[in-house]
C-alpha cells in the first residue's frame, strides 16, 4: 500500500497491509493497523486509543526519526510479535504529540510480544530526570532478558538532570529502581540503554542518587550491658 503525498487518510476500522508506504499522515480513530512487512515511515501515525501492530517474525518500522513517528496519544500501543534472539533489535520510532521518544528492543530470552507506548512527564520522583514515562509490557510474563534503548531530546529534561549520571529507572512496588544501564550517548536524540531486564512496567531516564556502599565491620563488636534495661551501646 501506497500513501500518496498530500492525502487526508483516517482509519476507522482494522487495516491491514503486508507493506505499507507512507508518505502523508494516517489517524487511527477506529480500529488496528496490522503490518506483516515493511512500514515505510516518510510521516507521522496517530493511535489515539488504537494499536499498531507488527505480526509475524520480520515485519519491521524503517525511517522512523525525530519529524516522522508513532504518536501514542491515547491507550494505543505498538506492539510487536515474535521479539528473540533470531530477530535481534527492533527499533520503534514512538513519541507524543510534542517529543520523539523512540525505543529500541532486543531479547536473548524467551520469544515474546511486546507492547510500547510514552507519555510526557514523569511521577514519584524529586531527583533529575527526563520528563517522559515509557509503559513497556510483555504478552506472557517471565523468560524475557531484555536490553532496552530509550530516547529524549534537551526540552524533556529537567534543570536538575545530570547525564552524567543518569540510569534506566524501573517503577516497581511503588518506587523507581535502577536497571543496569549504559552512559548517556548521542544528542537529540540522547540515548541510554538498560539490561538484563526480565519484568515491566513504567520505565524511565532519571538520576537516582547515590548509592550507599557496605563497609566491612571489624569482627570486634561490642554489646553492652547484657541483659540491659534503658540504654544498649554497640561499638564496633
Amino acid at each position: 500500500v501506497v500513501v500518496p503525498a498530500g492525502s487526508d487518510v483516517e482509519i476507522s476500522s482494522t487495516a491491514s497491509a503486508r507493506n505499507l508506504s507512507l508518505n502523508a499522515p494516517i489517524n487511527i480513530s477506529a480500529g488496528n493497523l496490522n503490518i506483516a512487512g515493511n512500514l515505510n515511515l516518510n510521516s507521522k501515525i496517530t493511535l489515539n486509543n488504537n494499536s499498531l501492530n507488527l505480526i509475524g517474525a520480520n515485519s519491521l518500522i524503517t525511517n522512523g526519526n525525530s519529524t516522522n513517528y508513532i504518536v501514542t496519544n491515547g491507550t494505543g500501543t505498538v506492539n510487536v510479535e515474535n521479539v528473540d534472539a533470531a530477530r535481534g533489535i527492533v527499533n520503534l520510532p514512538i513519541g507524543t504529540a510534542t517529543n520523539f521518544n523512540p525505543v529500541s528492543v532486543s531479547n536473548s530470552g524467551t520469544a515474546d510480544t511486546f507492547s510500547v507506548k510514552v507519555a510526557d512527564g514523569i511521577a514519584n520522583t524529586t531527583n533529575g530526570a527526563v520528563n517522559a514515562t515509557w509503559e513497556i509490557s510483555e504478552a506472557t510474563a517471565g523468560g524475557s532478558n531484555v536490553s532496552l534503548t530509550l530516547g529524549w531530546n534537551t526540552s524533556q529534561q529537567n534543570a536538575a538532570f545530570d547525564s552524567g549520571t543518569a540510569k534506566v529507572g524501573h517503577y516497581l512496588n511503588g518506587s523507581w529502581t535502577e536497571e543496569n544501564s549504559g552512559a548517556v550517548s548521542g544528542n537529540n536524540p540522547y540515548t541510554i540503554t538498560g539490561s538484563g531486564i526480565s519484568s515491566f512496567s513504567p520505565f524511565a531516564v532519571m538520576n537516582l542518587g547515590s548509592l550507599g556502599t557496605a563497609d566491612s565491620l571489624n569482627n570486634t563488636i561490642s554489646v553492652y550491658p547484657n541483659p540491659f534495661k534503658d540504654k544498649l551501646t554497640v561499638t564496633a
